[in-house]
């Protein structure tokens, strides 16, 4: 195993994992042919079958697993390497993918982007909003290097750390009268009588609303399923109908001003906010001064709405 070729053991775990060549070519775009070339010289020097074809793709055979049990932490350690040694250039121009859930996106996009580029001006950051599962899925596949969720949808292993805890709050339109219809908190059992606006499942604050419904045996009212935040808080300012959302989520919402937002109370509901990433991914200086302006602007953020 002396001579063991590191980048044929990186396609080896891509398709291992992936279970079929077509879905591993199409993840880290590389053809068919070449990952199967590769693999198949692996195997002869390692003189066995690493891969059984089923009906379904590939499965690692007995000798697959125990290569894949060893070749993850020596490609993480490899990668490191590589990410170290670039590091020590006169001037890295190390890039990083930042993948972050709607809300928090509402209040950390303009912030992170311009920290970070006072930190590492020569990094080059990226960043993407989406939902936590797709977040979650990037992270794994390697698309992204860190990502900004909230735990209720998190199920992947991954190395993460807490940010900060967002309250659930109802908000409706303030033309509806809310002022004197809802008082200044409500029993979430209370909310069984108003028309609801939520975002969809997967959404992991709508499966928290979803398993406290249930636990409390109420059943709430859900107009219409909206998973764009900005034409479900249009809907709300409109007096169509009310939602439940966390006051990050309104920051820098022209019409804010329109709404009334109330805290639930019986029982108080919230998400937590946190920093994950793969535990194979390398970490860089880059890397590292994200992390620590994402931390400080966690800081700023639990002062604002924990205060």
């Amino acid at each position: 195993m002396g001579n063991l070729d590191l980048l044929a053991l990186e396609y080896f775990v891509e398709v291992a994992q992936a279970g079929a060549f077509s879905t591993a070519s199409a993840v880290i775009k590389v053809s068919q042919p070449t990952l199967s070339r590769h693999i198949k010289l692996l195997e002869d020097e390692l003189g066995t079958r690493l891969l059984e074809r089923t009906g379904h793709g590939v499965e690692p055979t007995e000798a697959g697993e125990m290569l894949l049990r060893h070749a993850r932490p020596l490609l993480a350690r490899a990668r490191q390497m590589r990410a170290e040694v670039a590091d020590t250039g006169s001037s890295p121009s190390e890039s990083v993918v930042l993948g972050l859930a709607p809300a928090a996106g509402r209040i950390l996009n303009v912030p992170v982007a311009r920290e970070f580029m006072r930190a590492a001006p020569n990094g080059n950051l990226r960043i993407v909003e989406c939902f936590t599962s797709f977040v979650q899925e990037w992270i794994t596949s390697g698309r992204i290097d860190i990502g900004i969720v909230y735990e209720d949808n998190v199920q992947s292993p991954l190395e993460s750390e807490l940010l900060w805890d967002e309250r659930y709050y109802l908000v409706a339109a303030r033309s509806r009268g809310t002022d004197r219809d809802l008082g200044n908190a409500i029993d979430f059992s209370a909310i069984a009588d108003i028309p609801l606006v939520l975002p969809g499942p997967p959404h992991g604050m709508r499966l928290k609303i979803d398993r406290t419904a249930a636990a409390r045996n109420v059943q709430l009212d859900v107009m219409c399923e909206i998973d764009g935040l900005n034409a479900l808080l249009d809907l709300v300012r409109k007096g169509i109908a009310c939602t439940i959302l966390t006051r990050p989520a309104l920051f820098n919402f022209a019409g804010a001003s329109e709404l009334k937002v109330v805290p639930i109370v019986n029982p108080i509901i919230s998400s937590t906010a946190i920093l994950i990433r793969s535990f194979d991914r390398p970490v860089t200086n880059t890397t590292r001064k994200l992390v620590q302006v994402i931390r400080e602007q966690a800081r700023l953020v639990r002062h604002r709405w924990q205060a």
